[in-house]
């Protein structure tokens, strides 16, 4: 099971995608409170989930808002779907990272210099937000050490 949080576990499973088996805990809380706010019974939240009832009123009991969740309402708040395009400001920063870990950082580029500085800025929040604070900078950029370098 992993222990860092990622909002976008969250949102997918949010959206119908089923719960991945190394969901974290912190991950499980927020998507059973959500479930629970939407109206959903602890049986039904539990049945989603594929876990037993008696941890979803734990996690009722233990949920605590998380600091990206925070800092992607607000940004979520500022800037409504309609600046990006249909999609919230979480989808719109997950497509920029697939795509900069799938494609060229060119093309990601060149949008990003089209787009008005506001949103800019939000984009930036919002993928700062999706960074594990608990990794160093050598961590998380890992994942480069092995592309050829370009230019």
């Amino acid at each position: 099971m992993r222990t860092a949080y990622d909002p976008f576990i969250v949102e997918s499973v949010m959206h119908g995608f089923p719960p991945p088996p190394d969901m974290s805990v912190a991950e499980r809380r927020e998507i059973v409170h959500r479930l629970r706010q939407s109206g959903l019974t602890n049986k039904a939240v539990a049945d989603r989930l594929g876990v037993t009832r008696q941890s979803v009123e734990q996690d009722v009991a233990r949920w605590r808002p998380q600091r990206a969740d925070i800092a992607l309402a607000v940004a979520g708040q500022v800037y409504p779907a309609e600046r990006f395009d249909g999609e919230s400001i979480a989808h719109a920063a997950g497509r920029i990272i697939a795509r900069v870990h799938d494609e060229c950082a060119d093309s990601v580029w060149t949008e990003l210099t089209t787009m008005p500085d506001m949103d800019v800025r939000a984009l930036c929040v919002t993928l700062a937000a999706c960074c594990d604070p608990n990794k160093s900078i050598r961590e998380m950029l890992a994942w480069t050490d092995e592309l050829a370098p370009t230019g």
